[in-house]
């Protein structure tokens, strides 16, 4: 029994470090810039890299230049920030509710992770591919709660980062989805070899641990 929890501990650590390392290190700027720009997109409005320049003491082109290079960014006609890194204002098939405001996520792991970088929490409305039941859970900095069923389940696949970085979407999200029971997880799984099946609380924990790694010197 020992050895199971150690074995699993450790392919959770290994995957939040293959998780952290899809695209290239923050610098402390940068974690700055990422961490604000989340912030801007939890209420509920597209954000101007101007005014996130501006708010965080920072050149313009600096912060410009920082979304521009950068994959996993969407922009609107304007050039704002509409989506990022998971946390998108465009809708999807996981709502995702901060203070009342209507957000949406790339993918079922986006909601459990998120929660912890902006601080709030969140409350999670989806749907299971397979059975079709409505999902909902709520997600705090530290935890998951009140997840209905409770039987929840989620599935991943180990990213690669050339892929990831090229469409993160279509190389990581959809294969990640949240399902209404493991038998319903494993039904999708086994149509779908390369992916695998998670608790909720691993999967939490993963990101936990991403974050971690992916913000160090933070006040995560």
């Amino acid at each position: 029994m020992v050895q199971a929890i150690d074995d699993k501990t450790q392919k959770i650590e290994n995957l939040a470090r293959i998780a952290a390392d899809l695209f290239p290190k923050l610098d402390a700027t940068e974690k700055k810039i990422a961490l604000r720009l989340y912030k801007g997109l939890s209420e509920g409005k597209a954000v101007s890299p101007g005014v996130l320049a501006s708010e965080l003491g920072l050149p313009n082109e600096r912060v410009r230049r920082f979304l521009s290079d950068w994959p996993g960014v969407d922009f609107d006609a304007e050039k704002n920030v509409v989506g990022f890194w998971g946390l998108s204002l465009s809708e999807t098939n996981h709502q995702f509710e901060v203070y009342g405001r209507d957000l949406y996520t790339w993918c079922a792991w986006d909601t459990l992770f998120i929660p912890q970088l902006l601080q709030k929490t969140a409350k999670v409305h989806s749907a299971c591919p397979v059975t079709g039941e409505r999902l909902s859970l709520i997600i705090t900095p530290k935890e998951v709660r009140d997840p209905r069923p409770s039987e929840i389940v989620l599935s991943f696949i180990t990213p690669e980062a050339a892929k990831v970085q090229q469409d993160v979407v279509q190389h990581f999200c959809q294969y990640v989805h949240f399902f209404a029971s493991a038998d319903a997880g494993a039904h999708w799984v086994s149509q779908h070899p390369e992916t695998f099946l998670l608790s909720l609380k691993d999967a939490f924990v993963l990101g936990q641990l991403k974050n971690k790694i992916r913000f160090a010197g933070t006040s995560l």
